[in-house]
């Protein structure tokens, strides 16, 4: 009797780990997912490229520049 009440709480405990782990797996997931989304500093310099058109060619050299130098 006391061999069946250790191994039916040894078997809650590995499922209640496995539950425990599933869950922090799937946050950890959300989470990640969650870093794609644009920062409010990345919509501030959109907005100051529409400041003009000499702002705007500059901003797209200055890119242009960046990318062949890759």
């Amino acid at each position: 009797m006391v061999t069946t009440l250790c191994m039916s709480l040894v078997i809650m405990a590995f499922f209640g780990l496995v539950l425990h782990l599933v869950r922090g797996e799937e946050k950890r997931t959300s989470d990640r997912r969650q870093h794609g989304l644009p920062v409010p500093g990345d919509r501030r310099r959109r907005e100051r490229r529409k400041k003009g058109l000499h702002a705007y060619l500059v901003w797209a050299l200055g890119t242009l520049g960046s990318k062949l130098t890759k």
